[in-house]
């Protein structure tokens, strides 16, 4: 795992928080990039870079409507000539209506 999860701390009951932190040893650029399976992007994206490490914050509005896998996250790296890559998902975001997701990105592998 090239990062760890914490899910401590409540927000709003129709939000789910979610907070970035790059480790002291993360320099290239990271990001988390909230979208539907549809798709369509949440218009914020969440980054570090260098010694801009965090910790950020974007709260997620989630109807009591939406089904639990309305939203996902993908977690995004700077890889060769600083591109911007999808590495990872995490779906059924909805499911976590009311609670602060703190992610911090602990070291890098190709």
């Amino acid at each position: 795992m090239f990062f760890s999860y914490s899910g401590a701390g409540v927000a709003p009951s129709n939000v789910v928080r979610i907070t970035l932190t790059a480790a002291a040893n993360i320099t290239w650029w990271k990001g988390i990039q909230v979208f539907r399976p549809d798709g369509s992007r949440h218009p914020s994206v969440l980054e570090t870079h260098n010694s801009g490490r965090g910790p950020y914050t974007m709260d997620i509005v989630v109807n009591n409507t939406d089904s639990p896998n309305l939203w996902a996250l993908k977690f995004l790296k700077g890889k060769l000539f600083g591109i911007h890559t999808g590495m990872y998902c995490l779906e059924g975001l909805s499911a976590w209506r009311g609670r602060n997701l703190y992610f911090t990105w602990t070291h890098d592998a190709s």
